[in-house]
C-alpha cells in the first residue's frame, strides 16, 4: 500500500459521516433509476412474452350478429394470418348473499377460446382446469373477480344471461392476455367486485342469447408486411351489413390501452426523480472535497514536495470519490431491488399476469451507476483542479486570515439591534458565497422532494374529486341495450327511489382531422343538464352546442385541430352516416378524450326521432338498493355505474398505491436534507476550528459557541425552506407533464 493510499484510508475515516451522507443521497438517486427503468423493462418483457404465449390478438371488431360462414370468409382475407370468431356479452351474476357485493354484479360472458395451435386468447389457468366441453354449464373466472369474491374451483354461482337464469360449476380461475388490466366502461380504475369476466361453453352462450351458428365478435392477428388500416378495411366492409361496430387495432383495446400508459408513466418517474437526487449528489461532493482540499494545504504541498505529481494528488482525491460510489451504486441498487419488489407487488394487483417478477437489468444497473460517476465527477472537478494546481512554495506558507467586512446588517445600520452571535454567523456566510448558495440549494432539494412526493396523491385526490362531484352528479349511470325511444325515461322515473332523470345518447365514431383519425364516443347530452356536466378543471361549466362539438383540448391536439376545424366524423353504427362538424370549442378537462354534441344534433346525424342510450339518475339513497336490483333484473338494461361505488373504489386505490409511495419519498426527502446539513455543519466545525477555540479563550461558553453553529445551520435552513417550495413546484410541472397522457391529466397542485 502506498503512502497516498494510506492517507487515502485515513481521511475516509475521518470523513466518514459527510461522505456516508454523500453516499446515502447518491443511492437514493440510483435506486430510483433502478426500480423505475428495471420495473419498465420486466413489465414490458413479461408483456411481450404473454402477448406472444397466448397469441393475442392485433385486430378487434364487435357487431351485432353474423352467420359462421361469414366467419370462414373472413379468415381468407389478404393480411390476416389467424382469425376467431366469439361470442362476447354482458350479464349479471347472482352470487351468494355471503360474497355479494353491495351493488349487482356484472359479469362479461366469453365463449371459450379455440384450444387448437391457431387459437388466440389463449387462458392461462392459475388454478384448476380448463371446462369438459361435454359440460356446458362448467366455466372459468378472471383472477382478480375469483380473489375479490373469494372463489374457488369446485364453488357454483348463477348468471343471468339474457333473462334467463343459469347455474354455472366454477372450474377454474385463468388471466387473459385480452384482460390484463380488466376495467369496465365508464370506469376509472378497475373494480374486480363489480365486474369480472367468465368463460363458458361457446354452445352454452349462443343458446342464451340466440347466437346458434353465428357470432358477434371478431379477433385476429396480421400476417407479416400486412396493414392496419387495409385489414381493418376490409373487415369493415365484410361486416357492415352485420352490424359492424368497425375495426380497430390493438392500440384502442381498453386494457392494452391502460398498460401502455403505464409504462409511459414509469418512464417518466424515471427520468425527472433522479436528476434531483444525482444534482445534490454533485453539490455535497463539491463541498465536501472542496473544503477538503483547502484544509490540506499544507499536506498537499508537502507532497509535491516529495516528489508526487499532480497527476497522482489528483488521482488520490478521485479514489475518495470513487469510494463514495461504490458504497452509494452498491446501497442504490439493493434499494432499487427492495423498492421493484414493493412496486411489482402493487403492480400484481392491477395487472393479472401469469407472472409478473420484478428483475434488476443490468443495463439499468450499469447506467445508473455511470450517471452517478458522472455527477459525483462533476462535483469534484474543480476541487480535484484545484488540488492539482498547489505550488509547494506558496502553499508551505500560512493560509492568509480571511478578510471580513461589515455585514449586510451592519451595512444597513441594524448591528445594534442584531445579537453578536447572529452577526458571526451572518458574516461567515457572506465571506463564503458560493458554498453559502450549494448548501441552500441541497437542502432546498430535500422540501422540493418533499413537496413532489405529496403532489401526487393532492393531485388524484382531487382529480377524483372533480371527476365524481363537479362532472358526475348522479347516483347512477344506466345503459340500454339497445337505443330505445324517450318514453324509457317515463319508466325509469316511475323506478323506486329515482327523483331525477337525464336523457343521453351515444355512438362510437371515427373522428377524423387530416391525416390523423381517432375512435371516440360522442355523447349527446340534453341542454341544461346539471347530473353530467361538462366542466373544464378551472370550474368553468360548458353547455352542449347544436353549431358542433365540444371536444377535449387532449383530443383537439391528438388531431392536430383547433377551434373553428372541420372533422369527419364516421359514426360505427345503424347505418353507418358520415357527417362534417366543426369544434364550436375545447375544454381543458383531467379524464380521457371526449367530445359532446347536443342529443338533439346527434339524433339529427343519426336520422333518429327522440331515441336515447341510456339516461342519468339522481337517486333517493334509502332505496338505492332497491333500485339496484330492479336495474339488474330489467332485461332491456345493459349496465349501469354506481357514481359511489366508483368514488369508494378511486379512493381506496389511492390509499393502496400511494400511501407506500408517500413513505419512499418522505425518506428520501429525509436523506437529502439531513445529507446536505450534516455536511455543511461537519465542514464548517473542520474549517473553523481555530476560530471556535479562540472564542472558547475569549471567554465565550460551550452553548454560546454552540448557538453560532447551529444558528448557522438555522439560517440555512430558513433560506432553503422557501426556494424549496418553489423548487417543488417546477418539479410538479415538470411531472405533471409526464401525467398529461390521453387516458388521465393529473393536475398541478400543491396543498
Amino acid at each position: 500500500m502506498t503512502t497516498l493510499d494510506t492517507k487515502a484510508w485515513r481521511d475516509l475515516r475521518r470523513l466518514s459521516g459527510q461522505l456516508v451522507a454523500v453516499a446515502l443521497v447518491m443511492a437514493c438517486g440510483v435506486a430510483m433509476v433502478v426500480m423505475a427503468w428495471s420495473m419498465l423493462h420486466s413489465l414490458a418483457l413479461t408483456q411481450a412474452a404473454y402477448y406472444a404465449d397466448a397469441r393475442f390478438a392485433d385486430v378487434f371488431v364487435h357487431l351485432e350478429r353474423a352467420p359462421d360462414v361469414i366467419g370462414r370468409r373472413l379468415a381468407r382475407l389478404p393480411g390476416i394470418a389467424r382469425l376467431d370468431t366469439r361470442v362476447v356479452e354482458d350479464g349479471t351474476l347472482d352470487l351468494p348473499d355471503s360474497q355479494a357485493a353491495s351493488t349487482p354484479t356484472i359479469g362479461r360472458f366469453i365463449s371459450l377460446p379455440n384450444r387448437g395451435p391457431d387459437g388466440l386468447h389463449q387462458l392461462h389457468i392459475v388454478k384448476g382446469r380448463f371446462p369438459d366441453p361435454a359440460r356446458r354449464s362448467e366455466a372459468v373466472v378472471s383472477e382478480g373477480f375469483a380473489l375479490a369474491h373469494r372463489l374457488a374451483p369446485g364453488d357454483s354461482f348463477h348468471a343471468i344471461l339474457n333473462g334467463r337464469r343459469t347455474r354455472l360449476d366454477l372450474v377454474g380461475i385463468a388471466t387473459s392476455p385480452e384482460y390484463v388490466y380488466t376495467i369496465r366502461t365508464g370506469d376509472l380504475f378497475p373494480n374486480d367486485r363489480s365486474f369480472g369476466i367468465v368463460w363458458i361453453d361457446r354452445r352454452a352462450l349462443a343458446a342464451a342469447f340466440d347466437m346458434e351458428d353465428a357470432f358477434n365478435d371478431v379477433i385476429a392477428t396480421l400476417a407479416p408486411g400486412a396493414r392496419l388500416d387495409e385489414v381493418c378495411r376490409a373487415l369493415d366492409r365484410e361486416l357492415d351489413r352485420y352490424g359492424s361496430l368497425s375495426a380497430f387495432g390493438r392500440e384502442f383495446q381498453p386494457s392494452h390501452r391502460y398498460l401502455t400508459n403505464e409504462l409511459r408513466e414509469l418512464r417518466n418517474m424515471g427520468l425527472v426523480a433522479p436528476i434531483v437526487f444525482l444534482a445534490v449528489t454533485a453539490i455535497l461532493m463539491h463541498l465536501v472535497l472542496s473544503r477538503l482540499v483547502g484544509t490540506q494545504r499544507g499536506q498537499i504541498a508537502t507532497l509535491a514536495a516529495f516528489g508526487y505529481t499532480p497527476r497522482e494528488i489528483g488521482c488520490h482525491f478521485l479514489k475518495l470519490a470513487a469510494a463514495v460510489v461504490a458504497v452509494g451504486a452498491t446501497l442504490g441498487v439493493a434499494g432499487g431491488w427492495l423498492l421493484g419488489q414493493q412496486l411489482t407487488a402493487i403492480y400484481s394487483g392491477f395487472f393479472r399476469f401469469p407472472l409478473l417478477r420484478f428483475e434488476v437489468d443490468r443495463g439499468v444497473v450499469a447506467f445508473s451507476v455511470a450517471i452517478a460517476a458522472a455527477a459525483a465527477l462533476l462535483g469534484i472537478v474543480q476541487a480535484v483542479g484545484r488540488a492539482m494546481a498547489v505550488k509547494p512554495a506558496a502553499a508551505m506558507q500560512p493560509e492568509p486570515p480571511a478578510r471580513y467586512r461589515p455585514a449586510i446588517i451592519e451595512r444597513l445600520g441594524l448591528s445594534a439591534a442584531v445579537p453578536l452571535a447572529l452577526r458571526m454567523v451572518i458574516r461567515h456566510l457572506e465571506r463564503r458565497p458560493v458554498a453559502t448558495a450549494l448548501s441552500i440549494v441541497g437542502i432546498a432539494m430535500g422540501a422540493g422532494v418533499m413537496v413532489l412526493g405529496m403532489f401526487v396523491g393532492d393531485a388524484v385526490r382531487d382529480l377524483g374529486d372533480f371527476q365524481f362531484t363537479q362532472v358526475q352528479r348522479f347516483d347512477r349511470a344506466v345503459t340500454l341495450v339497445e337505443p330505445a325511444a324517450a318514453r324509457a325515461l317515463r319508466e325509469f322515473a316511475r323506478l323506486p327511489g329515482v327523483t331525477a332523470v337525464e336523457p343521453f345518447r351515444a355512438v362510437s365514431a371515427t373522428i377524423t382531422c387530416g391525416h390523423r383519425q381517432r375512435r371516440e364516443e360522442i355523447l349527446g347530452l340534453a341542454e341544461a343538464g346539471s347530473l353530467f356536466r361538462i366542466i373544464d378543471r378551472h370550474g368553468r361549466v360548458h353547455s352542449p352546442r347544436r353549431d358542433g362539438l365540444i371536444v377535449s383540448a387532449k383530443l383537439a391536439e391528438l388531431l392536430g385541430a383547433k377551434p373553428g376545424d372541420t372533422l369527419e366524423v364516421d359514426v360505427l353504427e345503424l347505418r353507418r352516416p358520415k357527417a362534417r362538424l366543426r369544434i364550436a370549442g375545447t375544454i381543458d378537462d383531467m379524464v380521457g378524450t371526449s367530445a359532446y354534441l347536443h342529443i338533439d344534433t346527434l339524433r339529427r346525424l343519426l336520422g333518429e326521432g327522440d331515441t336515447v342510450s341510456g339516461a342519468f339518475l339522481a337517486v333517493d339513497a334509502a332505496r338505492a338498493a332497491d333500485l339496484d336490483r330492479r336495474l339488474a333484473d330489467t332485461p332491456h338494461v345493459a349496465g349501469f355505474v354506481a357514481r359511489d361505488v366508483q368514488l369508494r373504489t378511486f379512493r381506496d386505490t389511492i390509499a393502496r398505491t400511494l400511501l407506500r409511495m408517500r413513505s419512499v419519498n418522505t425518506l428520501f426527502a429525509a436523506v437529502i436534507a439531513c445529507g446536505v446539513v450534516a455536511t455543511t455543519a461537519r465542514q464548517s466545525v473542520a474549517e473553523r476550528a481555530r476560530d471556535l477555540a479562540s472564542l472558547r479563550v475569549l471567554g465565550f461558553t460551550r452553548g454560546e459557541v454552540s448557538a453560532i453553529m447551529l444558528g448557522e445551520q438555522a439560517l440555512l435552513t430558513l433560506a432553503a425552506v422557501p426556494l424549496g417550495l418553489l423548487l417543488g413546484l417546477g418539479f410538479v410541472i415538470v411531472t405533471s407533464w409526464g401525467y398529461d397522457t390521453e387516458l388521465f391529466r393529473i393536475p398541478v397542485v400543491v396543498h
